[in-house]
């Protein structure tokens, strides 16, 4: 979730079902995200990545939507919105040093809708959000839902897995002394943001 309330909510409930066995942290990659995030919406495609090299045969591959935040100097933000990513303004954006913040993306075997498995939007901070799975239908049967379910979820763990690995991998996890720091040093920037408010113009 994006919501820093309801991601403090569902920790929160999940250590008082587990107590001091459970040890959140934040999800970091081993390489910088925004690089990343500026490949996906200069070359439209981002492969998944094992062991520093592209692999193809896995299946997994994201695709640039036609959404996205682009941070400039001066803190200029910039949300461009209905709007492919490869158009001629955007990319001269970008090749100005934007930075993309933000991006909606998609993953399949193609850019098509028909190759399309899951729809997302992640940022910055590896936040994912939007998630929709727009090729699966379910219906009110009990069945039909728990099947979406579980399809659903799997697309989710492996968006994560995937795009975590086009970014080097996950982090190593910090020291038990770290991690207390670490929550609360996120948690307050995820405040901080929250409470920003950011001049932008639209696309």
């Amino acid at each position: 979730t994006s919501s820093a309330k309801r991601a403090d909510d569902v920790v929160s409930l999940m250590r008082a079902i587990f107590g001091d066995d459970l040890q959140p942290w934040p999800v970091q990659a081993k390489l910088p995200v925004v690089p990343k995030l500026i490949s996906l919406a200069v070359d439209g495609q981002l492969y998944a990545s094992q062991d520093g090299a592209d692999y193809v045969d896995h299946g997994a591959e994201f695709y640039s939507g036609n959404a996205a935040v682009l941070k400039g100097e001066e803190r200029k933000t910039i949300r461009i919105k209905d709007k492919a990513l490869e158009d001629g303004d955007i990319q001269e954006l970008l090749k100005q040093g934007y930075q993309v913040q933000e991006i909606a993306g998609t993953m399949g075997s193609g850019p098509k809708a028909e190759d399309t498995e899951l729809e997302f939007t992640v940022n910055h901070n590896l936040t994912f959000k939007a998630l929709n799975v727009p090729n699966v239908k379910a219906t009110v049967m009990k069945e039909d839902f728990i099947g979406f379910a579980s399809i659903s979820i799997g697309l989710y763990k492996r968006l994560l897995h995937d795009f975590l690995s086009a970014c080097g991998g996950l982090d190593d996890r910090p020291g038990p002394d770290e991690d207390r720091l670490g929550i609360e040093d996120n948690m307050a920037q995820i405040a901080l943001a929250a409470k920003q408010a950011t001049d932008y113009e639209e696309f």
